[in-house]
């Protein structure tokens, strides 16, 4: 989880992307459907895979990219979120594609969930900083 780490800190640190709008469209993640990008993940080398209750999380250190897929079960299911580090001209910047099935009330809530998380990481690393 290391690299998890790194990269929600590298994003603090250097800027985070402003709090991004609800998703109107579905992302294109680079995959048809969240378990197409799952399958895709678990077989390429180097992406390592972990189980959280409701989630599955890969991380493919090779795109910089954490992906988080919802399991079935989880309310949000079908969906995946794919965040990775970008380059732009005023920095490094965390970006978040959403690729979700579920219901629009679902979909919303997962993305303020995730919006939240990296607001709290940003907050975290700004304390540690100034301290």
């Amino acid at each position: 989880m290391r690299f998890t780490y790194a990269l929600l800190v590298c994003s603090a640190v250097y800027g985070l992307a402003s709090a991004q709008a609800l998703p109107e469209q579905p992302a294109d993640i680079g995959y048809p459907t969240p378990a197409a990008a799952l399958s895709a993940l678990r077989a390429k080398p180097g992406v390592v895979v972990t189980e959280r209750p409701g989630w599955t999380v890969a991380e493919d250190k090779s795109e910089k990219a954490i992906w988080t897929i919802a399991e079935p079960g989880n309310p949000a299911y079908p969906a995946a979120i794919k965040r990775y580090l970008s380059n732009e001209g005023d920095g490094v910047h965390l970006e978040m594609k959403v690729l979700c099935g579920a219901s629009k009330e679902a979909c919303d809530n997962m993305v303020r969930q995730f919006q939240q998380l990296n607001s709290n990481v940003v907050n975290a690393v700004q304390q540690q900083r100034s301290n």
